[in-house]
């Protein structure tokens, strides 16, 4: 099967999206999920090391010159959306992916049913979903506490919203780590309709436990997500999401030889060439 496989930027962690850029092409992959913001949890990334969106035409066009003698091509563009409250900034940072050429947007939005006016923050989801329509732009949330934590929540969310530019970005590991008592399988079954982008991101299927090692040396079952979404069409993109360990701090090398033998697994289980 031809999958479109990139890796996130931010799992270069501290050392940033020039040596992610650098680094990525060496482990034998030609796409990238640029990483536009900071990230928090366990993984501290600088604002200093992500592109940013002030960046006039000008850089734009050298930073896009930039990839593609490194060969590779951005497969989406991860920003921050926060509580959905912000509409204005947020389409933005849509047309800064638009001038970059990238099609699909990951986002998380922080929103909890009991405290927020889930009508008013569809309201303005859809009119974030509007404006990424003009620009040809999906946006894919993440698979976080908030409106798409499980697959009851993301058949729910996406019959309200009801909008094709609206979609789900669903990482394989969150899934165990944001609910007790889920099947991957049945998750990804019922959610495969609104699945824009995944997050390939192995664990030991643990609630709250910061453990994302590379691909295959958890308990995901890596080979059935594959057969699953490509059995409905899905062919990607899917970006490689590997966090670490609680506790590790890791040199570039080492984050670098962790992702090699990710994709060097995704080879053997007959997922890419």
């Amino acid at each position: 099967m031809n999958n479109t496989i990139g890796c996130f930027t931010n799992c270069y962690g501290k050392y940033g999206v020039e040596e992610a850029l650098k680094n990525i092409p060496k482990i034998g992959l030609k796409y990238a999920e640029l990483g536009l913001k900071a990230h928090g949890g366990y993984l501290v990334i600088p604002e200093s090391k992500v592109p940013s969106t002030s960046m006039d035409d000008a850089e734009i066009a050298k930073f896009k010159d930039r990839l593609r003698n490194l060969g590779l091509t951005p497969c989406s563009g991860n920003i921050a959306l926060g509580d959905g409250s912000e509409v204005g900034p947020f389409k933005s940072k849509l047309d800064f992916l638009k001038k970059m050429g990238i099609k699909t947007a990951v986002t998380s939005v922080s929103h909890k049913d009991s405290t927020a006016d889930r009508k008013g923050l569809f309201k303005k989801l859809r009119e974030i979903g509007d404006h990424a329509a003009g620009l040809g732009v999906v946006v894919a949330f993440e698979t976080h506490p908030g409106i798409v934590q499980n697959a009851d929540e993301i058949l729910k969310t996406m019959k309200e919203l009801n909008h094709r530019n609206l979609r789900v970005n669903f990482d394989t590991a969150n899934i165990y780590y944001y609910n007790e008592g889920v099947d991957l399988e049945d998750q990804l079954k019922r959610a495969a309709p609104y699945i824009a982008h995944v997050h390939l991101k192995d664990s030991r299927k643990n609630p709250k436990e910061w453990y994302f090692p590379a691909l295959g040396d958890g308990l995901i079952d890596f080979p059935m997500v594959f057969r699953t979404l490509n059995g409905v069409g899905f062919t990607g993109p899917f970006s490689m999401e590997i966090e670490g360990i609680a506790g590790e701090d890791l040199t570039l090398d080492q984050i670098q030889a962790r992702l090699k033998k990710s994709v060097d697994y995704l080879r053997k289980i007959g997922v890419m060439g």
